[in-house]
This record gives C-alpha cells, sequence and structure tokens, in this order.
C-alpha cells in the first residue's frame, strides 16, 4: 500500500504546476486494458474546450520517454488535455520500457486496440473530439487501431516518425528472420527464438509477436492511411536516418498531409523539438489542413 506524499510535498508540487501556468497537476491513471491486464497513463486535464490528446510511444517504450513528455507538457500549457499511455505489451502495470531480451508474447492488433480503451476514457470525462498521436511505431499502433475505419470521437491523427517498412526488408538477413518466423507460425511452434527488429538486435519474441511488427510492407502501410472522415498528418523529420530519403513523398502519395522539418533526426531532438511543437499545435489549431 502506497503511502500518502507529505503535506508539504503535495503543496510544493501544486505551487510548482501553478508557477509553469498549468491549472492543474498531472496525475496517473490506471485502467484496465484487457482482461487480467492493467495499464497506466500520465494525464493532464485541461478541460473539454479543446479537443483531447492521446499521445502513444514508440516501440517498447513508455509515455516517459522525453519526445512523447515534452510534448504533452508543451500541448498542456496550450490549453489541451492530454493522455500519455503505456501500451501494456501483456505485462501488467507495466512503468518500465521493456528490454529487448525480455520476453515478447504481445501482438500489434491488441497492443493497439488498448488505445480504444483510453480514447473511452476520455469520451466519459465530456471530451466529444480526440486527436491521437503516435511517435514512430506508436505511429503504426495508432493507424492499426483505426485499421481504415472512422472510431467514434476521433477527428484527426498526427504521425510523427512514421516508420519505412523497407528498412527493415533491406537489413541483412532480415528477409530470412521473416521467412523462418512464418514457417515457425505455420508449424504452429509457439517457442521463443532471437529475432532483429528496428534498434533490438537480440529481440526475444513468439513468431506471432515478431510478425505482427516486422510482416509490414509499404503497401500495407498506405493502405492504413486512408480513414473516411479522419484527417491524417504525417511529421518527419528531415535527417531521420530510419526512413528512406523519398519516404515523406510516398506518405503525401498515399494520401496523408506530409510535413517536414529539415535537419531533425528521428526523436526531434534539441531546437528541433520547438518546430515539431509549434507544428503540432498548428495542426490541432486547424491552422494546416
Amino acid at each position: 500500500m502506497k503511502r500518502p506524499a507529505p503535506w508539504f510535498v503535495v503543496l510544493f508540487v501544486l505551487a510548482a504546476n501553478t508557477w509553469h501556468g498549468t491549472a492543474r497537476a498531472q496525475e496517473i491513471v490506471n485502467l484496465e486494458v484487457a482482461a487480467g491486464i492493467r495499464a497506466n497513463a500520465a494525464h493532464w486535464g485541461r478541460g473539454t474546450a479543446r479537443p483531447a490528446v492521446v499521445i502513444v510511444h514508440g516501440l517498447y517504450q513508455t509515455y516517459s520517454f522525453p519526445t512523447v513528455t515534452r510534448l504533452a507538457e508543451t500541448l498542456a500549457e496550450a490549453g489541451h488535455s492530454v493522455l500519455t499511455p503505456n501500451l501494456s505489451l501483456r505485462v501488467s502495470d507495466r512503468r518500465q520500457s521493456l528490454a529487448c531480451d525480455a520476453i515478447h508474447a504481445h501482438e500489434l492488433g491488441a497492443d493497439s486496440r488498448e488505445i480504444g480503451v483510453w480514447v473511452d476514457w476520455l469520451r466519459s470525462r465530456g471530451h466529444a473530439e480526440v486527436v491521437l498521436i503516435g511517435h514512430s511505431f506508436g505511429s503504426l499502433n495508432v493507424l492499426k487501431f483505426m485499421e481504415g475505419k472512422p472510431q467514434q470521437g476521433v477527428s484527426r491523427l498526427i504521425l510523427l516518425s512514421l516508420i519505412d517498412p523497407r528498412v527493415e526488408t533491406e537489413r541483412p538477413g532480415f528477409l530470412a528472420l521473416r521467412g523462418a518466423a512464418s514457417a515457425r507460425m505455420g508449424r504452429r511452434a509457439e517457442s521463443l527464438f532471437r529475432y532483429r527488429l528496428s534498434f533490438c538486435d537480440r529481440l526475444v519474441a513468439t513468431p506471432e509477436s515478431f510478425l505482427s511488427y516486422a510482416d509490414w510492407t509499404v503497401a500495407d502501410l498506405l493502405k492504413l492511411l486512408s480513414i473516411p472522415g479522419v484527417g491524417v498528418d504525417v511529421i518527419m523529420a528531415g535527417d531521420d536516418g530510419r526512413v528512406g530519403p523519398d519516404w515523406a513523398e510516398r506518405l503525401a502519395a498515399g494520401g496523408a498531409n506530409a510535413t517536414v522539418i529539415p535537419g531533425a533526426d528521428h526523436f526531434f531532438d534539441a531546437s528541433h523539438e520547438f518546430e515539431l511543437h509549434d507544428t503540432v499545435l498548428s495542426m490541432l489549431s486547424g491552422e494546416r489542413n
């Protein structure tokens, strides 16, 4: 059982938030996102006058990842209610990033469906309009959740550093790994194996888990960008070594509103962070359509 913070700590936190111009302190929300699985989300409540925003972290990360946290703080200061959930990855009450060599038995579809629990929670609190933002593989989670159909209350998607499937398929040995995983699935082999995916050179996963994140083509991803009645914006980094040089153009051809921030890396670090935040705010305000 957690002990309540001393009264002077509570007052200090509230005073610090007030000094920074925020009306209400951040809270952590804990919900059941699947049978027997609970997950946490950081929440900045700012009322319902502006669209609420859900920001989904990248591959195996948490809401504490700097790209997510700093963007959330900026949007909250601008008056948006913001929710940054941890995808459970089938680990109940997960609070840390999931190591590559941990057991990965979760799948993209189930991971992405958890987003709906958080959207429903916001709508139950009076938010009629919700915008989903994903970073890196989190953008893939957002697209998978939407799956070509509008979800009630979701009006817009903003996808940051959306993955380029060609980067994985061009890695030496990747196609062989993917083929071996497909063969194991055909034999219904449920054991754990070692794979490579993104920054994980020694990923320990079931074939189903690996393939759900790795078995993507450009055509598959572009198909997900077409969602009736929902605007899709993509913000790419000009110096993102994790995507092909023509990726933004391919996304625009697929129907997304693509914006490139010159000089930025995959995480929009340093001074490019401010340009990212300004771009997102202008999209939320309707200045970019």
